[in-house]
């Protein structure tokens, strides 16, 4: 079969063309980032009890609205603090300081 200089030129375009495509197919998602890894526990706290501290730094290395400061200002410890107090919810803490994602701090209510 002999084909013209511009049905060549045409032809090996489009085999450059699927060559790429079929390339950045197969080069994939890259890798998930694994999430970071829990804190050590508090050396002057009890063995495994996790304290307000422990539990809103977790929420801020994870990132976690929970975490921030409240439209007022009141920082996470305080407003853990209130709630450990007031009896009407309950928080884990240790559950909480040991999340790897912020949806499973939501799991830490009791």
């Amino acid at each position: 079969m002999f084909l013209d200089p511009w049905s060549k030129v045409k032809l090996m375009a489009g085999a450059v063309v699927m060559a790429a495509c079929l390339a950045i197919a197969l080069s994939g998602c890259p890798k998930p980032i694994p999430p970071p890894a829990p804190p050590a526990p508090d050396a002057d706290t009890d063995a495994g009890a996790a304290t307000c501290a422990a539990a809103c730094a977790r929420l801020q290395q994870l990132g976690c609205a929970a975490g921030k400061p409240t439209p007022k200002g009141a920082p996470c410890t305080e407003v853990c603090e209130n709630v450990t107090s007031s009896g009407l919810l309950t928080w884990d803490l240790d559950c909480i300081a040991r999340a790897v994602s912020c949806g499973a701090t939501d799991l830490c209510a009791r």
